[in-house]
């Protein structure tokens, strides 16, 4: 029997710290409101 190495997904993937949290906060940041006036009023 193999030695057991903890299954699918117990590993972290290498990933750029740097272009992750420039994307999160491009996802998840605070989001702009948008005003939109309307002619008729």
């Amino acid at each position: 029997m193999t030695k057991w190495h903890g299954g699918k997904g117990s590993k972290y993937k290498p990933y750029n710290k740097e272009k992750f949290d420039k994307n999160f906060e491009a996802i998840f940041g605070k989001k702009k409101k948008k005003k939109e006036k309307k002619e008729n009023e």
